[in-house]
């Protein structure tokens, strides 16, 4: 009868783990910091939201020496590039492997406002 597969725990150094804890608590900071100013701040979007709640995931995850918190922060990180590439025009071919472009575009070929955006100037008449 095989052994059952045992996880194998790496024993870090104290200064390695101290490193991971007080950094596992700085992204976390730096997250709740951009979440609550993304939900709070009149220019904010639910990106900074979304951002900030990754960033406190995986830096909680990184302080408490979990593997999961630096996949977390690379989720997180492929989460807000690609929304930023879904919101820009960058070539034609990329919508098809992004998927369909949030800003849409006007007849004069720039971009439509935001709707997020508080005040929009129309500058063509100036």
């Amino acid at each position: 009868m095989p052994c059952p597969r045992t996880r194998r725990r790496i024993q870090l150094n104290p200064a390695a783990r101290a490193a991971l804890a007080v950094s596992g608590v700085l992204i976390s900071l730096v997250g709740f910091v951009l979440a609550v100013g993304g939900d709070l701040s009149l220019e904010g979007s639910a990106l900074d939201v979304l951002a900030g709640l990754g960033l406190i995931v995986s830096g909680s995850l990184l302080a408490a020496k979990h593997r999961r918190g630096a996949w977390a922060c690379a989720l997180a990180f492929a989460g807000v590039v690609s929304w930023s590439l879904r919101n820009i025009a960058i070539a034609p071919g990329a919508a098809r492997l992004i998927g369909r472009s949030a800003a849409r575009e006007r007849g004069d070929g720039s971009p439509a406002p935001s709707s997020m955006k508080l005040a929009y100037v129309e500058t063509k008449g100036l």
